[in-house]
């Protein structure tokens, strides 16, 4: 398919358009709500206020999706963030670590200074 260069300028004009008319459109919902943030149903909302309600079922479907994949990655994630936290915390116990990351031998001799120094 070719499209001219024009088409294509005229596309991702509409675009950008349309993309702030929604935006504005769903900030007034929001601000109507007390709030500062735009949220979903915001723009659910708003995509009825400018009379596009046909886009509200898929872009409901793509957003149920796209959160199923984020939940399903990180609940993948958090087991191996706790097995490198708990790598973390065996190898700093080995090597003598204090819970500040300081060596336990340092700790000891900084508080043995900071003793002299009080008195």
């Amino acid at each position: 398919m070719n499209v001219h260069k024009e088409a294509l300028l005229a596309f991702s004009e509409s675009a950008r358009i349309f993309i702030h008319y929604l935006s504005a459109t769903a900030n007034d919902i929001c601000k109507e709500s007390k709030r500062q943030i735009i949220n979903a149903e915001d723009v659910f909302k708003a995509l009825e206020e400018i009379e596009f309600p046909e886009f509200i079922a898929p872009l409901k479907a793509s957003l149920e999706d796209f959160r199923r994949k984020n939940a399903a990655k990180k609940a993948e994630s958090k087991p191996r963030e706790k097995k490198r936290k708990a790598e973390r915390d065996a190898a700093a116990a080995t090597n003598g670590k204090a819970d500040g990351g300081e060596d336990v031998d340092d700790a000891e001799e900084n508080e043995d200074r900071d003793h002299a120094l009080d008195e």
